[in-house]
């Protein structure tokens, strides 16, 4: 292939690719619905939209304390380290109502998955 072929094909092959990794978050969310504002965004945390960056094991860790600071829905919890010894999280997101009873949710729930 001539050298300006492969520069025209390269080119193309680029800006395509730049134009499909735009994201926007109405394709994820319905901007009708009244958010709570005192949720942090991702954007308001990590400096970035979702999709154009990598997130960091820390920056996640960080932006789900934030989540649990902001909502009463959200219950963070520490269940051990990674082998290089990063936090592994477990959220819990559901009701406040939910929340006082889980311990009888998760009861029920492995009473009828022993069936």
């Amino acid at each position: 292939m001539p050298f300006m072929k492969r520069v025209a094909f390269i080119l193309t092959l680029f800006i395509s690719t730049i134009s499909f990794a735009q994201v926007d978050m109405a394709y994820y969310l319905d901007t009708e619905h009244p958010y709570n504002n005192k949720i942090p965004t991702p954007q308001s945390v990590l400096g970035y939209e979702v999709g154009e960056w990598h997130v960091s094991h820390d920056k996640l860790v960080g932006y789900m304390q934030q989540l649990a600071a902001a909502s009463e829905r959200i219950h963070i919890e520490s269940r051990g380290t990674t082998f290089e010894g990063r936090p592994i999280l477990l959220l819990t997101i559901t009701s406040p109502e939910n929340h006082q009873k889980i311990d009888q949710i998760q009861k029920d729930h492995m009473a009828l998955s022993e069936l």
